[in-house]
């Protein structure tokens, strides 16, 4: 005879198995709308800068974009150790919506620092958005369930970047928006994840797993969690970036 243990136990499994897939899922559509909204700005900080600089000025741009990055890797450290992650992760969102608002107005004007700035910008939060959203999703994860599904959720990067690409040329070609209109659509996809992010997270929906054991964090799928190997970590990104320019 079959024990109520063990028919018990095939729900127990399935329930374990739903948490998972629904942060799989969310956490797809998260990254999707991340890269769809990049995808409305690189386009559009890349014309804009073109307009007001010539195409030999434009190392000088890029080695300051790799230079802010690495300033900036010091601040984000800092406000990372006292605020903490998940307060970061939705105060960015924020930012970035200020700031995009605040950039569409500049480039009204005729003034060659808002393009250059706006084209700084956009590699930072680029960067930062993406970098953002791993470290979320590995303190949520256990080594065993990012193995599964870290490959659904990637393809969630890669769907947005065709969508975001043909969104964009949708807008400009077959609507009134021009260039620096993607500014407020940008600002818009990123307001959407910040309401997703937020209200998921008053259901409880995000939690961080506590009980990895500190020597255990290096053996995770995104290793750099712990603070000095994510200085590290971003501060790679940026020396490869300020190489890459070069």
């Amino acid at each position: 005879m079959t024990s109520l243990s063990d028919e018990q136990q095939p729900s127990k499994s399935n329930a374990k198995k739903s948490v998972p897939i629904l942060q799989s899922v969310t956490l797809f559509v998260n990254f999707f709308l991340i890269i769809t909204a990049l995808y409305q700005l690189k386009p559009a900080s890349r014309s804009q800068i073109l307009e007001v600089i010539s195409a030999d000025e434009l190392p000088y741009v890029w080695i300051g974009s790799a230079l802010t990055l690495l300033v900036f890797i010091n601040i984000y450290n800092r406000i990372l150790r006292y605020i903490g992650r998940f307060r970061v992760v939705l105060g960015s969102a924020l930012i970035a919506m200020g700031a995009l608002a605040i950039f569409r107005l500049a480039l009204e004007t005729e003034s060659r620092i808002a393009p250059v700035a706006f084209y700084i910008f956009v590699d930072l939060i680029g960067v930062i958005l993406v970098e953002q959203f791993w470290s979320l999703a590995n303190s949520i994860y256990s080594t065993e369930d990012g193995k599964d599904w870290y490959g659904m959720i990637g393809t969630g990067g890669l769907l947005g970047g065709v969508t975001g690409s043909m969104l964009g040329a949708f807008l400009i070609h077959y609507t009134p928006l021009q260039t620096p209109d993607l500014l407020l659509v940008g600002a818009g996809i990123i307001g959407l994840i910040f309401l997703i992010t937020l209200l998921l997270s008053r259901q409880g929906f995000y939690h961080e797993l506590t009980q990895v054991a500190p020597k255990k964090i290096r053996h995770t799928i995104w290793p750099y969690q712990s603070g000095g190997e994510h200085r590290r970590y971003l501060l790679l990104i940026a020396a490869a970036l300020l190489m890459a320019q070069l």
